[in-house]
């Protein structure tokens, strides 16, 4: 009778054990980009997708090749209904000329204020899953701008998404 109910409190517990992990790995939309423009101008266009898609303008690492929006802020009068997302855009070069890496991710936290909901200085805000949904518009609107439109040249390798490596 022991081992009856053992069981399904072990399954339980392996699977909020894995849907924990899941929470605090990020998922990233890859495109592989063949022929593309130049790194700068990669980074203009990663930047102007991320407005595209409704985030406010944020930072630029060029040398690193990540571009980071600023956060969208919804706020709400009820605890943890608040939230926020930031896109992370990030290029890499690969060995052939011209030749790149595309990932995107969406980060969303939860505002778990309790008392000033609406404060935006109150706001204590706390990781919570990632938007692949919204990764995907930002990665869109980035591809609508470097991809190359005629065929002339450059590919976009299929749709990929990813887990952390």
């Amino acid at each position: 009778m022991f081992r009856s109910s053992l069981l399904p409190a072990l399954l339980l517990l392996a699977a909020g054990c894995i849907a924990a992990d899941a929470a605090e790995e990020p998922f990233w939309v890859e495109k592989r980009l063949e022929h593309g423009p130049p790194m700068r101008d990669l980074m203009h266009a990663a930047q102007l997708a991320m407005m595209r898609a409704d985030f406010p303008p944020g930072e630029t690492d060029s040398v690193g090749g990540v571009a980071t929006s600023g956060w969208d802020v919804h706020l709400s009068p009820y605890s943890e209904r608040g939230y926020r997302s930031q896109a992370v855009v990030e290029i890499e070069r690969l060995d052939e000329p011209r030749s790149y890496l595309l990932r995107v991710r969406v980060r969303t936290q939860v505002n778990t204020e309790k008392h000033k909901t609406l404060d935006p200085a109150a706001a204590d805000w706390e990781d919570r899953l990632e938007d692949p949904e919204r990764a995907r518009v930002v990665m869109q609107q980035l591809l609508i701008q470097v991809a190359p439109r005629s065929g002339r040249g450059g590919r976009v390798q299929s749709d990929q998404a990813k887990e952390p490596r």
